[in-house]
């Protein structure tokens, strides 16, 4: 019996397989675009692995309908599944392709082309875009005008008249004409609805549209929802919200009437309940047979953990909605507010400020003049006469109460004072640093955490656990990675994690992400001794030799600027290659922009010559490719030196991070 199920199972398999190389692939033999790293191109293999098609492409996509797009060099084509060129590759983009036919653009124009290469349009249309991949139509701009084109029977369906085009999805889309907009319904491919003034996404399915100084709402597939007789439509929680003449309406997300325009204020939606006020009174709604409740307060605010803040006659209290019934003693409060999450519910009476629970309970025994709501819940500041403290607000449990001063909580640790010196406690209330400092900073470094402390001008550090790293001897300390920077009378030195000295501070700037300097580092890093600078390999180790000036080219790989020019040094400040530069650039992969005699090449990290210079200007490698310009117009080359298009461009732009030439 189990032998019945893997085979089935095995056959089930093979079947699904083959489908998705049937409807993947698309040629009688699967074959596949494979990635060669000895030439750096692309080609395509059988199922075997074995090369079909040899690497000779830039970039290769899989077939479908039997054809597949190909870049050759920075130009597009398409081949069959025997890897014949049916398109040459002699346009800078292809689009779209099915059925036969698609989109090619070559001089910044797009044609319709077929998949022999046979124009059926011109290039003409400066821009394309799809209405979808099910449907035929395609929006083409010519000139500044976008229309609608039938790629199919090759004819405008809507002629070119729009300013711009936007689309809803696979059903619709907005056009604008001047200052109007219109929709368009991809089922009648035509305009449905225009005059439209202005529009904007209510939902992610629908629409609000003003049109004659009045709003509605339309779905993305063209079907109106409210019709536009509104001064204001806008969503609030699970409700569409419509004003007339100052009053306010509420419909369903379907578009289904809970009540029509005779309420006076409207709050913030949560939990299916929505505030409302009526004739002066407020209540809340919800999407029911009967949505709205007893207008009974002179003020409500949101559901939040099902309760609500409702005030009557100048006094607050809890009401929960779902079951029309207070959960305190009813209006017995001066106030009530939440905390900054809403999880925390604060009420004052006669001057005191308590925490209380959704039933009305007091989570502490003691009353405070003062409760910082917008703190975290686990050290909630707290006042008390004279005195300052922290309190779990979850639990209603005080964290000291003694202070003279509080700080916010950060990490769960706080910065308090007593007797004029500050210290830290935890969230327990354990004191971490004693006080007896004149001020201390917080942060964290990963996973870590750290004190600064400071007394007068020098600084000392502290970890997390209470722990003594350095003392109070520094101008500056800085947590890095697994290093501590330390600044002392105007020099930078290193210690390790656990606070011991590697490098004394004698080093007038020390930094390795760039020649300017910032405080993050690692080793090697580049380091200044009075006016010349050198790399310090590890902490203790004088660097080698001091420069004029050094440049980073990689993590371990700088130029170094001597009387002669730049040398080539790797991280131990060991010259390599012989040559000296004019100028050299930061690393692109394995090989390094570099000038001599006015021209530019291309140097190895060996500091020798993978392309010889000869250009006079060249750009850093992106994917294997670079642009250089040579007798004063630019082309492409790969890393072998190798034309990939001849130089015979007048420039170049990057546009989102794709190069192109410009002829």
């Amino acid at each position: 019996m189990n032998r019945i199920i893997v085979v089935l199972l095995l056959l089930s398999t093979f079947w699904q397989s083959s489908n998705v190389f049937a409807q993947g692939y698309d040629c009688d033999e699967p074959i596949f675009p494979r990635y060669d790293k000895k030439t750096r191109l692309w080609g395509y293999t059988s199922i075997n692995r074995q090369y079909i098609v040899p690497p000779t492409y830039t970039q290769a996509w899989v077939h479908q309908e039997r054809y597949a797009i190909v870049l050759m060099g920075t130009k597009y084509g398409i081949i069959d599944c025997n890897g014949t060129l049916v398109v040459p590759a002699e346009y800078d983009d292809i689009m779209y392709f099915n059925s036969g036919r698609g989109w090619a653009k070559k001089d910044n124009q797009w044609a319709l082309i077929t998949n022999k290469n046979k124009q059926l349009t011109p290039h003409i249309f400066a821009d394309i875009k799809p209405v979808s991949e099910r449907r035929s139509p395609t929006w083409v701009k010519k000139g500044t005008k976008w229309g609608m084109f039938d790629k199919d029977n090759v004819k405008y369906i809507i002629d070119p008249q729009f300013d711009a085009v936007n689309s809803l999805g696979d059903s619709a889309a907005i056009v604008k004409k001047g200052n109007q907009f219109a929709i368009v319904d991809y089922d009648y491919n035509a305009v449905v609805l225009d005059n439209i003034e202005f529009i904007f996404n209510i939902t992610e399915n629908y629409l609000a549209y003003r049109r004659a100084g009045k709003w509605g709402v339309i779905g993305k597939s063209a079907r109106s929802l409210l019709v536009p007789k509104y001064d204001t439509v806008y969503k609030e929680g699970e409700f569409f919200v419509t004003q007339l003449n100052g009053k306010y309406g509420l419909y369903s997300l379907r578009g289904k009437q809970a009540i029509d325009e005779q309420l006076t204020a409207v709050g913030k939606a949560n939990e299916g309940f929505l505030p409302y006020q009526k004739d002066g009174k407020w209540g809340f709604a919800r999407i029911a047979r009967n949505p709205l409740s007893e207008t009974l307060f002179t003020q409500a605010g949101f559901v939040q953990d099902s309760v609500a803040i409702v005030k009557y006659n100048g006094k607050f209290d809890l009401y929960r909605p779902s079951s029309k019934r207070f959960v305190a003693t009813k209006f017995a409060y001066d106030s009530i507010y939440r905390s900054f999450n809403n999880r925390i519910i604060i009420a004052v009476k006669d001057g005191q400020h308590f925490i209380v629970g959704n039933e009305g309970n007091r989570r502490q025994s003691g009353n405070y003049s003062m409760l910082f709501p917008n703190d975290t819940l686990a050290m909630m500041r707290f006042k008390q006469g004279n005195s300052w403290g922290y309190i779990n607000a979850g639990t209603g449990n005080e964290i000291g109460s003694a202070f003279t001063e509080v700080q916010e909580a950060y990490f769960g640790f706080g910065i308090a004072a007593k007797a004029g010196k500050k210290g830290v406690v935890n969230a327990q209330g354990k004191e971490i640093v004693p006080f007896g400092y004149d001020k201390i900073n917080i942060y964290k470094r990963g996973n870590t955490l750290y004190f600064q402390v400071w007394n007068t001008d020098k600084c000392g550090l502290i970890d997390g656990l209470g722990n003594r790293i350095l003392p109070e001897e520094y101008n500056l300390i800085s947590v890095e990675g697994n290093f501590i920077k330390v600044a002392h009378n105007k020099g930078y030195g290193v210690a390790d994690i656990k606070g011991n000295l590697l490098q004394k501070p004698e080093f007038a700037f020390m930094a390795n992400q760039n020649e300017n300097g910032m405080l993050g580092f690692s080793f090697p890093t580049l380091v200044q001794k009075r006016s010349k600078f050198g790399i310090l390999i590890k902490p203790g180790v004088e660097p080698t030799n001091y420069y004029d000036s050094l440049k980073i080219l990689t993590d371990a790989m700088f130029a170094a600027k001597t009387k002669g020019g730049w040398q080539l040094i790797n991280s131990q400040g060991q010259v390599k290659g012989v040559e000296l530069y004019q100028q050299l650039e930061p690393f692109a992969g394995r090989i390094a922009p570099a000038m001599q005699n006015g021209k530019w090449g291309f140097v190895s990290q060996a500091g020798n010559w993978v392309i010889k210079p000869q250009y006079q200007a060249v750009l850093p490698f992106q994917k294997a490719l670079t642009y250089v310009k040579l007798n004063g117009k630019w082309g492409v080359i790969n890393m072998q030196g190798q034309w990939i298009q001849p130089a015979e461009y007048t420039g170049w732009e990057e546009i989102a991070g794709i190069r192109r030439l410009i002829k």
